[in-house]
């Protein structure tokens, strides 16, 4: 009877692959891909992201979250005004950057590949210089939202180097 119902009894499967007495080995496809995240992605929140755009959300999210927190930090308007503007565009231009990154790697994969070394040199060189303003003069001098965000919107960028270095890498031919 149970013959009958799986006639491959000696088939094992490994690795996703089929591989049965004297057979040779067949890639089995499952019914529905729905739900199952591609080797090398992400799926957080049922969004699913790959290696490349998962940095470049964290500096987006954390680039919003730094926007709120200096634009609604007690001790900012009691700066001079053009620290708030340079404070405010610390985000502001991460955030830009960001966004026009995930929409580059989307829509123009070609055009990305060409600029995303120039842009993530951009976002760290940005992004570091503003957290170590934000953080070591005002308005996050203590720990806090805005000061988290801050050095997250940094740590985002060489998280970002890292994937672009991986798919740059030649593979060894053997």
């Amino acid at each position: 009877m149970a013959d009958e119902e799986n006639p491959k009894m000696d088939e094992v499967p490994v690795g996703g692959l089929v591989v049965g007495d004297g057979e040779q080995a067949t890639e089995e496809k499952p019914a529905s891909t729905e739900g199952k995240a591609a080797e090398g992605s992400t799926t957080v929140a049922g969004v699913t992201m790959d290696g490349t755009q998962f940095p470049l959300a964290l500096i987006l999210i954390s680039s919003i979250i730094l926007l709120i927190a200096t634009t609604s930090s007690p001790g900012m308007p009691s700066m001079k005004y053009s620290y708030e503007k340079y404070a405010v565009s610390v985000s502001s231009i991460s955030l830009i950057l960001s966004f026009i990154a995930l929409l580059m790697h989307k829509f123009a994969g070609s055009l990305y590949d060409k600029m995303e070394k120039h842009l993530c040199m951009t976002m760290f060189l940005w992004s570091f210089i503003g957290a170590c303003f934000l953080t070591f003069r005002a308005p996050f001098t203590t720990t806090s939202n805005g000061y988290f965000a801050a050095w997250a919107t940094v740590y985002g960028v060489p998280w970002q180097w890292v994937w672009i270095l991986r798919r740059s890498r030649p593979t060894s031919g053997g």
